[in-house]
């Protein structure tokens, strides 16, 4: 008799932005997308992303509407992700804006990354997998959620800062109709990528408005930024 042997691959080559030629492209200041990287490649001359080198990136591409803070982020992905944000017109020639592999290391697995973007400058990004990062998480694709907010800093000079009668931060500016305002703090100033937590916001009348922080004074130094936001 003989015996016969089949060999079969599951799936075939990955579709979609699994090279950077192929870079999907996002548009506006604020919004979300979702895909998927399965079986995606990494390519000749790819950088390793926030310093590990990852086998599975998927690559976008947005043109930044106005100069403004912009805050990527990869929170409700399926596994480990890294995030990068480069500019440069090919995979081998980038130029490194900002990188992150987990937004709390050893406890938030997704990423996030902050960086002043300047008008019309088209910046790409990157997400990957981190291989066989441990439990909970240990495999390096699936769905990705990638999402992105730009806020524009309001003119210092129609801003004036003060403590409320009960020793609170605030501030008071005279708004514009048909802008949303928002107060964000800091703990760490000096950190590049230190994250700005948003903890009040207010839409504009063309009257004067009050942003006040919402936790108590205390002995930690915190740093405040008015911002306007989609």
């Amino acid at each position: 008799g003989s015996i016969r042997l089949e060999i079969s691959q599951k799936g075939g080559q990955p579709t979609g932005n699994n090279a950077f030629a192929n870079a999907t492209t996002l548009s506006g200041s604020q919004g979300a997308v979702t895909a998927n990287n399965l079986r995606f490649t990494r390519e000749i001359g790819e950088p390793s992303h926030a310093g590990i080198r990852g086998n599975r990136s998927a690559w976008w591409q947005w043109s930044a509407p106005s100069d403004g803070t912009v805050r990527f982020e990869t929170t409700g992905s399926a596994f480990d992700t890294l995030l990068a944000i480069y500019t440069g017109d090919s995979v081998n020639a980038l130029k490194l804006v900002v990188e992150n592999d987990d937004i709390i290391s050893g406890d938030v697995w997704q990423s996030r990354a902050e960086f002043a973007a300047k008008k019309g400058t088209l910046y790409r990004i990157v997400v990957d997998g981190f291989y066989d990062a441990g439990p909970p998480v240990t495999q390096d694709e699936g769905n990705i959620r990638l999402a992105w907010e730009q806020v524009t800093p309001i003119q210092p000079f129609v801003v004036t800062a003060s403590q409320a009668t009960d020793g609170r931060f605030e501030v008071r500016l005279m708004s514009q109709s048909g802008i949303r305002y928002a107060l964000e703090r800091t703990l760490d100033f000096s950190l590049p990528g230190s994250p700005w937590n948003r903890i009040a916001t207010a839409d504009g009348n063309g009257l004067e408005l009050i942003l006040q922080d919402t936790d108590q004074p205390s002995g930690q130094a915190s740093y405040f930024r008015v911002v306007s936001v989609p």
